[in-house]
């Protein structure tokens, strides 16, 4: 993930929190 260097923190913060979120989603899928 590339991001500003200005908002880096935040942005690659939110990014890995939605990577987490959509990974715990596909595997509840799968697991469903």
């Amino acid at each position: 993930v590339v991001s500003l260097p200005i908002t880096g923190s935040v942005n690659s913060l939110s990014a890995a929190q939605a990577g987490v979120v959509s990974m715990f989603e596909v595997m509840r899928q799968r697991m469903g």
